[in-house]
Formats: structure tokens, C-alpha cells, sequence
């Protein structure tokens, strides 16, 4: 059996079913990246507001810092699980509106769990390296660069499975927060807080012209 191309051309029946798997994977890579650009933008967001605050409270309440210097791990331990939450909605909303039943339902479950297995990473790999034998000055910072490291290269593997896009955001995630860290010093939370927003600005700027201009 024959099919015919959007051209009129024949296609054989290798083309044919080389077409519909395309299409299918298409579709499915569709439902797992549902969501992302809107996603990457709040993690920008979130990530960036947080390394500024982190600055302004080390450098404006300098009491504070000192009395309390677990105060990043606490600012992200509810940043976090609301990021999370957030994404979660979002994504679910975005595969909602592309595709339905069990194909969608499948879906969403694997996408959860490569999260899931992400963040309980996040907590035990810190305490196998031992984070919590260093001083507590200190534990926050060797918390972050483990985190930060596990997170990044998840967006960049989940990019390289489905959307090269968001290999790319890993990519400045990971940049925006190791090249001031070990080059700029106390300044370092300011200076990644400010880049990460501005690649959100300019990143949605640049999505809003596009709508407007297409």
C-alpha cells in the first residue's frame, strides 16, 4: 500500500510508516517538553531573585548572616518546593492542552518521576559527600555547588533527550552561578542573581516580540 505526500508525490510503504513514527515521536516529545520555555523562565526567575536576596541579607543584615548562617538553605528550602510546585502545574496544564488519555497520562508520570529522582538526589548525594561534616559557615555554599551541579546537568541531560532548548538553559544555569563563585567572591550571589534575570528578561522579551511579529 501507497500513501501520498502533502505534494502529491507516492510515498512507499517504508516512507509511509517512517512518517507515522516521526509524527508519533514528535507528538510525544511534545507532551514531555509541554510547558518548558515558561518553566525555564520561572526558574530564572526564582533563582535569580534568590542569589540577590541572599547577597542583600549578607550585606544589609549583616547580624542576621552572622548569628544565622544557614539562612540560604532555609531561603531555598522554600523556594524550592514552590518552584516545584509551580512547574509541576505548569507542565500539567501544557500536556492537558496538547493530549489526553493514557499516552498523556504515561507521560506525565515519567516526567514526575525523573523530577522526583532529581530532587531526592539533591538531598542524599550533599550527605554522602559528607556536606554535613563541614562548618556551618561553609555547609551552604558546598550544599549549593552539589545542587546546583545535579540540577544543571538534569536540564541539560532531559535537554539532550527532547529539546535542545532547554540543554541550553542548563548550560547558563550552570554558568551563571560557577563562573562568578569562583571568581568574583562575596559579590558572586549578586552577580549570578542579576545574570539569571536578565537572561529572563531578555528571553521573554524576545518570546513576546516574536508572538506579536508572527
Amino acid at each position: 500500500m501507497q500513501a501520498l505526500d502533502p505534494d502529491g508525490s507516492t510515498l512507499t510503504d517504508s516512507e509511509s510508516w517512517a512518517t507515522i513514527h516521526a509524527t508519533v515521536d514528535d507528538a510525544r516529545r511534545s507532551m514531555y517538553v509541554a510547558g518548558s520555555t515558561a518553566i525555564l523562565l520561572l526558574w530564572a526567575a526564582i533563582t535569580g531573585l534568590a542569589f540577590i536576596t541572599q547577597y542583600a541579607i549578607a550585606e544589609l543584615a549583616t547580624g542576621f548572616a552572622e548569628r544565622s548562617p544557614w539562612f540560604p538553605l532555609a531561603l531555598w528550602s522554600v523556594l524550592g518546593p514552590l518552584g516545584g510546585w509551580a512547574s509541576a502545574i505548569i507542565g500539567r496544564r501544557a500536556r492537558q492542552r496538547i493530549g489526553i488519555g493514557d499516552a498523556a497520562r504515561k507521560v506525565e508520570i515519567r516526567f514526575v518521576l525523573f523530577w522526583l529522582a532529581v530532587v531526592t538526589a539533591s538531598f542524599l548525594i550533599p550527605l554522602a559527600a559528607g556536606v554535613g561534616n563541614v562548618d556551618v559557615a561553609e555547609r551552604g555554599a558546598r550544599i549549593m555547588l552539589v545542587v546546583v551541579g545535579i540540577w544543571t546537568l538534569a536540564l541539560i541531560l532531559f535537554g539532550i533527550m527532547h529539546r535542545p532548548l532547554i540543554a541550553a538553559g542548563g548550560a547558563v544555569y550552570a554558568a551563571a552561578f560557577y563562573i562568578p563563585f569562583y571568581l568574583a567572591g562575596d559579590i558572586a550571589p549578586a552577580i549570578s542573581g542579576a545574570t539569571l534575570l536578565a537572561v529572563a528578561a531578555g528571553a521573554l522579551a524576545w518570546i513576546a516580540k516574536k508572538r506579536v511579529g508572527g
